[in-house]
This record gives structure tokens, sequence and C-alpha cells, in this order.
């Protein structure tokens, strides 16, 4: 039996959900996104914050990826648990950012939390210096 079956939306919709996230996100518009964040949504990142709502999100989303030329997620490096309606993602990345800094396989650790299939809660835990540009 899914874990998840809120809204027709199978465990395997939601894992997809989580993964297109770190496929499309930073690197595109925010549109691409709506369909997959319930509108109440919890964001946290260090430095930044908690967040709530998808204008929070939108705030993070601008002011990080808009300092991004590429980014690069190393989905052979990734493992997820899933527990309810909970997936934590453990991963690196890989990118360049518009400075001329580079970062490669910056671990990272994300939490989503999923209700009728629509993420409302996505907390990312990383190293917000990611080019160790304050060493």
């Amino acid at each position: 039996m899914p874990c998840f079956t809120s809204n027709n939306r199978t465990r395997y919709q939601v894992d997809t959900a989580a993964a297109t996230c770190f496929n499309v996100w930073p690197l595109t518009t925010f549109s691409v996104l709506n369909g997959l964040f319930d509108k109440h949504v919890q964001f946290f990142f260090p430095k930044f914050g908690i967040s709530k709502g998808l204008d929070g999100f939108k705030s993070f989303s601008a002011g990080f990826g808009g300092s991004l030329v590429n980014i690069l997620h190393n989905f052979e490096d990734y493992n997820y648990v899933v527990a309810g309606n909970t997936i934590v993602v453990e991963g690196s990345e890989s990118g360049e950012l518009k400075n001329g800094g580079t970062y490669n396989r910056n671990r990272f650790c994300s939490v989503f939390e999923f209700d009728n299939g629509l993420i409302t809660q996505m907390h990312i835990y990383g190293d917000p210096d990611i080019t160790n540009a304050s060493n």
C-alpha cells in the first residue's frame, strides 16, 4: 500500500515531486514548481531562516537562484529516507556562482513533508557558504 494516497497521488508521484524540485529548482521560473507546493508551504534555509507561504519561497528562490550560473545535483550520491508523509534526501550538488566561485559535491540534507500530495514543508540543511568564501 502506498504511503501517499491523498488526491490519488501515489508514493511514486510524491517521490517524483521531490525529485522534480532538485531537477528544475532554482534555475527555473517559479511557475514550473507552483503545482508542487501547498500555498502555505513552510521553507527553511540557513542564513535565510523560515518563511511561510509561496511568496517566502519565491523570495528565497530569487535571491539564491539569482546568484547561480548553474547547478548540478549529483543524483548518484542521493540517499532517501521515507517515513509517513516525510521524505529526507541527503545528497550533494556542484555548480558555479555568478561571482566566479565554484563548488563541487557540496553536501546537503533536505526534509520534505507532504499533505494531499503537495509539499507543505521544505527544510534544506547545508553550508550556506558553499564556495568557502568566508575562509
